[in-house]
Parts: structure tokens; sequence; C-alpha cells
């Protein structure tokens, strides 16, 4: 379990907080910039001599600090999607804390695995920072029994930490922190083959010719990877590319007016992403990796030359979009008509499909590397919900659980709860086959 504060405004309450930090035995990491000099008296003052007990990490940007972190980012908000009481916390959980001025921008919003609010009384905008610290890590440390250990041997990690802090020169990083986020993006041989280009979702309607296939390859540019939160494409950015999807998942979502997210579309292999802005000025959603994550780039303006010269390519493009949209309005009737338990229901059949395209066969088993809040956010749920659901649903034998593993073993009972249609594609339709081949 670990503290984050990013973009701190007060001294006072980092020093507080490293007090905390340091009685509690989590770590502490600091975003910059900070408004205030490292070292700072009034940090000093609150941290007093407990401040050189403290594991403290500094980062460069937001980006440094992400590539750093191995589990789940909690952001705590007042715009929280989900109460404290109602929180599931795990030992590996980061608790982010925003500027005491400005909270956190919509981008961290989006990268973040969980927002937790603590309620209120009505009329009360906010508590101080560092209470809000303690309140949460208290709940998150009594419900993983992460209680800091009384016995005599936890002097010894105190003296150690006192000679880490003592290397550390005044106001600098960590000797051993890499503060570059340049790290976050691995530029990939364009000729490896180790990651292949997907093209199963641009053949679904068409036979496509090996030709074809050639020169969709020569759109894209050299594979990149990129780390698990990292956002591909921020919502309000004008379109100058399209990303496919060859490795991991990703989201597209959006931030509402009242600071909840909505996630639209969850991205798998093979999906190409950033289309929806091709017909506004500004990106409608962002894109964020939910996992680690290969993409292709293609800029539009090759995108554009290849409708032009390849009518077929086009012709394909436009049923791949009709398609999201009948997912759009599947998804539009399950969420506003179905209940909570046919939502999840629907969401698993559809991934299952899915992933049985990726790999070329059908499977009654998959793994699912998002969180419970996530999934959430997708079929407008709480947490809390999916958890009772996906529960409910092992309880009752629908779905096998392992973990993050998924096995389906009567998918037709699975349907028939979630009353979803069987959709078939209309692969080579008479009026596509007038198009000649490019060959």
């Amino acid at each position: 379990m670990r503290l984050a504060l990013y973009q701190p405004d007060i001294a006072g309450n980092v020093g507080t907080l490293m007090r905390l930090a340091a009685c509690m035995d989590v770590g502490l990491d600091l975003i910059e910039p900070m408004g205030f000099p490292f070292g700072d008296r009034a940090m000093a003052r609150a941290a007093m001599d407990y401040g050189v007990a403290a594991s403290i990490r500094r980062h460069a940007d937001f980006d440094a600090f992400v590539a750093s972190v191995p589990g789940r980012i909690v952001l705590l908000t007042t715009r929280g999607a989900t109460p404290l009481p109602d929180m599931t916390f795990q030992p590996g959980d980061t608790l982010l804390l925003g500027s005491e001025g400005a909270g956190v921008p919509a981008e961290v919003h989006h990268r973040a695995d969980a927002r937790v609010r603590i309620p209120m009384r009505a009329g009360m905008r906010s508590l101080n920072v560092a209470v809000s610290g303690a309140i949460v890590l208290a709940e998150a440390l009594r419900q993983t029994n992460g209680w800091p250990p009384t016995d005599p041997s936890s002097r010894d990690r105190i003296s150690e930490r006192r000679q880490q802090h003592a290397s550390i020169a005044p106001g600098g990083f960590h000797a051993s922190k890499d503060t570059s986020s340049d790290r976050n993006r691995t530029l990939l041989d364009p000729q490896s083959h180790s990651v292949p280009l997907p093209t199963h979702r641009l053949k679904e309607f068409a036979s496509l010719t090996a030709g074809e296939l050639a020169r969709i390859r020569d759109l894209t540019e050299a594979p990149v990877r990129l780390p698990r939160h990292a956002i591909i494409r921020r919502e309000g950015e004008p379109a100058q590319a399209l990303w496919l999807l060859s490795e991991g998942w990703a989201a597209s979502s959006m931030l509402l007016s009242d600071g909840e997210r909505q996630i639209l579309k969850l991205h798998l292999p093979g999906d190409m992403l950033g289309s929806t802005a091709l017909c506004v000025t500004g990106a409608p959603d962002t894109l964020t990796a939910l996992t680690p994550v290969t993409v292709h780039r293609i800029p539009t303006q090759a995108f554009g030359a290849l409708f032009m010269s390849n009518p077929r390519f086009a012709a394909c493009m436009f049923l791949s979009a009709q398609r999201e949209r009948v997912a759009l309005m599947d998804q539009l009737a399950t969420v506003g008509r179905m209940s909570a338990l046919q939502r999840l229901g629907a969401l698993l059949l559809d991934l299952s499909d899915r992933l049985a395209a990726v790999a070329g066969a059908a499977s009654e088993s998959f793994d699912l590397p998002v969180t419970q809040e996530q999934i959430g956010d997708y079929l407008g749920l709480t947490g809390v919900h999916v958890n009772r659901m996906i529960r409910q649903l092992e309880v009752d034998g629908i779905i096998l659980r392992d973990r993050n593993r998924i096995t389906i073993p009567d998918r037709q009972r699975l349907r028939s709860l979630a009353g979803v249609q069987d959709r078939r594609l209309a692969h080579d339709p008479d009026w596509l086959k007038a198009v000649a081949p490019d060959v």
C-alpha cells in the first residue's frame, strides 16, 4: 500500500503525510512539480523527525509515476464513483491525492483504476488533503490487514531508510529513479515478426487479397509499446492518426460534467482505435491502455489515400463502422433496459466472442485483465455491484472463475440469461462482390 500526492501546493500537508506514511509503514510518492522547494521549513515542521523514516519516491511527472506503479491507482476525489464504505481495497493499491488548489486534470481521472469519495455532510465542499489521505488509508489498511508491525525489528527498517535519506541530495531525486517519461514508449523494429499486425477485423466482411493486405500494412508506422494507464489519445485533440491495436486491452472513455467516467468501449487486439474523431473537430473520447499495449499508428492522410485508391477497403471499413453501430445499439438497450446481472452476462459473452476471433478459435475460457471498477464504468454500475453480480453468476454455476480467468461452461444458458441476440456477420455480401479486388 502506498500514498501519492499529485503536484501538491502546501508544504505542511506533505509533511503531515510524510509523518503518516512513516507511522503506518507505507510508501509515499510525490509527483512533481510541487508548489514549493522540497525541504521547505513548513514541510519539515509538519514531518518533524518522522520524515527520515518515511519511504519517499519523487517523480518528474505523472507518466514517470505511472510507470512505477505495479498495482491499481485509486484516486481520492469529491467526484468519485464509489463511496468509501463500498470500496474494496487491495494490498498493492496506491492511494492518489490531488493538489489542494486544482485537484487532478481529466487525464488523471481517465487513467485511474478506481475513484473513491468520502461521504460528507451535505453542503460541505471537501476535507483537508492530509485528513482525507488518513481516513482512506486507515480503511484500506483495515480491509487488507496491513497495519504496521509493532515488533522491535521494524526499527531496523527505519534505520535503513534514514541511511537512504542521507544519500539523497537536498531537493534531488533518488539516484536509482529514472524520471524520464520517454521510457514509457518503446519503439519496436517495424520489420519485427514478434508483433504481427492483426487483420481479422479487416477481413470480417470480405476476403482481402494479399496485395490489399500488403497496402494496409504499408500504412502503419513502426509498432509502439505503451505501459498500462498510458494515454494513447486525449479527448478534444484533433484527428491526426488512427491506431491499430495489436496487443493488450484499451478503453475509449469520456468524462461527464459531474466528473464521472463513462467507458464507451473495451478494445481488443485487431480493433481500429480513434476513428470516431474523424467526423468532429476534437476527439470525443480518450483512449487509455488498460494493460500494456502495442499499437500501430496510421496517419489520417495515409488512411484517406487508401480509401480513395481501394474501394473494397473503404467498403469494409464502412461495414466495420456499421458493426460498431449495431454493438452500440445493443449496449444502449442492455444498459437502458436490462438488469445488472444481464448487463454483466452480455459483456462476458461479447468479450468471449471477440477474443475467440482474436485467437482464431472458440474457447470457453478467457482472461479478464480489467478491474471491477472499470467494468462498472462500462456497464453503469458500481464496482461493488459488479462484484456481487460476478459472485451471483458463480453461485448459480453460470460461470467459473479462477482469479482473472473466466470460464463459461454453458454458453446457451448465459445467453438466455443475458437476453442478447446472436449476431452473425454478413461475409462477402452480394453487393460487395461487384467491387473488383485490388491485386
